[in-house]
Order: structure tokens, then C-alpha cells, then sequence
């Protein structure tokens, strides 16, 4: 990856993908990084894929959790960059 980001956010749970999308939509690029293969965090882990896979779970978990699904769908039309599957070793001013 040689692109060149205004912001890079640590983490796409509820505050990164909310923090990634305000800053995209003053006119910065952003990347949004994070570990897990879908933006959610802990809160909304596996939000894109549960009600699909596993509508059970997706309906016992309720409203709270259901909601997530407005807060990814509205990541994916940000054109905010995500790289899943990232690892932040070290973070240094420069």
C-alpha cells in the first residue's frame, strides 16, 4: 500500500467508523484499520454477515445490536479506505 491518508484510524468499532466517516466527509482521505475481517468492533462484531449466517442470533441480540447495521451500511457508501486484517505495532509522531 503506497497511498498517502490525511487520517488514520485505529479500530472500526462504533467511535472509529463514526470518527472515519465525519472526517471523510470534511473532504480528508481516511483509512480506517483494524484487526477483525468486518467493521463492527465488539459491539457490532460480524454486523454485515450475522443476519444472513445466522438469523437466529441476529434477531436474538435485538434492536441495540441491530442498529449497527445503519452505522456499517452508512460506512460502506464513505469511501472511507478499510484494510481489515491490520495489526498497529508502534505509532511514532513522525
Amino acid at each position: 500500500m503506497s497511498k498517502t491518508y490525511d487520517l488514520v484510524v485505529i479500530g472500526a468499532g462504533p467511535a472509529g467508523l463514526a470518527g472515519a466517516m465525519e472526517t471523510a466527509e470534511h473532504g480528508l482521505s481516511v483509512l480506517l484499520l483494524d484487526e477483525q475481517p468486518e467493521a463492527g468492533g465488539q459491539i457490532y462484531r460480524s454486523i454485515r454477515t450475522t443476519q444472513r449466517l445466522r438469523p437466529q442470533a441476529y434477531a436474538l441480540l435485538g434492536p441495540d445490536y441491530q442498529h449497527g447495521q445503519t452505522l456499517e451500511s452508512a460506512f460502506q457508501q464513505s469511501g472511507v479506505a478499510h484494510l481489515s486484517g491490520a495489526s498497529v505495532w508502534q505509532v511514532e509522531p513522525d
